[in-house]
């Protein structure tokens, strides 16, 4: 089951609010297993650049939306993150 679109709108909300004009969050798709995400920013010329999708994840999490990063796309100045919904153990 996809997320809430408006939890998913409240979470980016929180996160740039916190973080533009360094790193902006945009969704790209949102459906049952998957979760892509576009960054884009001057964290694109700073090291641990990549915290912010992590910290992405993180929110995510605190919000009750098990994911995991899947995939990182470098495009131009911008990244594409692939979240996907964390397997239940069994």
């Amino acid at each position: 089951m996809k997320m809430d679109d408006k939890k998913l709108r409240n979470i980016t909300r929180e996160f740039n609010k916190w973080r533009y004009p360094e790193c902006r969050a945009r969704t790209i798709k949102n459906d049952d297993e998957k979760l892509i995400m576009q960054f884009d920013g001057t964290f694109s010329h700073s090291c641990c650049f990549d915290e912010h999708f992590e910290d992405f994840r993180i929110m995510l999490e605190e919000k009750g939306e098990k994911y995991e990063i899947a995939e990182i796309k470098h495009i131009g100045r911008k990244f594409v993150v692939r979240y996907e919904k964390r397997k239940k153990k069994r």
